[in-house]
């Protein structure tokens, strides 16, 4: 589920207003009591991450950092093939990281200068619609990207997203970014992330393996899958 979930205690600790009336909702409780087994709750990136470190581009490794790219910015961090959640379950939100003090105004937004305002998806559409209001979505972006005034709009938007993964990559050193999101299926992204990361770190931190996630929309349930037979060997 989106949210920040509570996964010891099946409920939603904070959800904004996209899904009105559903922080605190004790959805595991909600779910065992209306079907009668075992349930277990969490995050939809976390269960995404948790899909590609057991059966997508994360296979082979223990540790890495995820991100999904679409509305906002998802993250997860996989240590030792296993989430880690922070002290109150909610580690990972990249979208959150401030890349852009200047632009900071808490009163009307608190994530104003924020990695999500700026490498989201949305942030994307958003721009491009400024250029031509039919660019409203990723898709209908990238079949113009020859277009010059289109080209120039994404590649501002990858250089925003390499903003905030030199900083993960200095941050936690890890043997690989996994990068998530429909849009990312763009071969191009990932290869410009990758020649413009390389040339912003440094170079003992080069070795970082950026990787496309393989599993898609199917990542947060086969993640599930996993949450349920770990469940079941508990």
């Amino acid at each position: 589920t989106a949210g920040q979930v509570d996964s010891s205690r099946g409920c939603i600790r904070y959800a904004n207003s996209n899904i009105p009336g559903y922080t605190g909702m004790e959805v595991k409780r909600i779910m065992e009591e209306k079907f009668h087994v075992p349930a277990a709750v969490e995050n939809d990136v976390n269960a995404a991450a948790l899909g590609e470190a057991n059966f997508g581009a994360g296979r082979e490794f223990a540790d890495f950092l995820c991100l999904t790219y679409g509305t906002g910015v998802g993250g997860a961090i996989v240590i030792d093939h296993k989430v880690y959640k922070g002290s109150r379950f909610s580690a990972g939100e990249f979208g959150g990281m401030v890349i852009h003090p200047g632009d900071r105004d808490i009163s009307k937004d608190i994530f104003s200068g924020c990695y999500e305002r700026y490498a989201s998806t949305t942030a994307l559409v958003k721009n491009a619609m400024l250029l031509d209001e039919s660019l409203s979505n990723g898709k209908r972006i990238f079949e113009r990207r020859k277009e010059e005034s289109v080209a120039e709009i994404i590649d501002a938007w990858i250089e925003e997203i390499v903003l905030g993964l030199v900083s993960l990559t200095h941050i936690f050193n890890p043997s690989c970014i996994i990068l998530g999101g429909g849009v990312m299926k763009q071969k191009y992204i990932l290869d410009k992330i990758c020649n413009i990361l390389y040339n912003n770190v440094m170079e003992s931190y080069r070795d970082v393996n950026i990787r496309q996630a393989q599993l898609g929309n199917t990542a947060g349930l086969l993640g599930a899958v996993q949450i349920a037979l770990d469940l079941k060997g508990d």
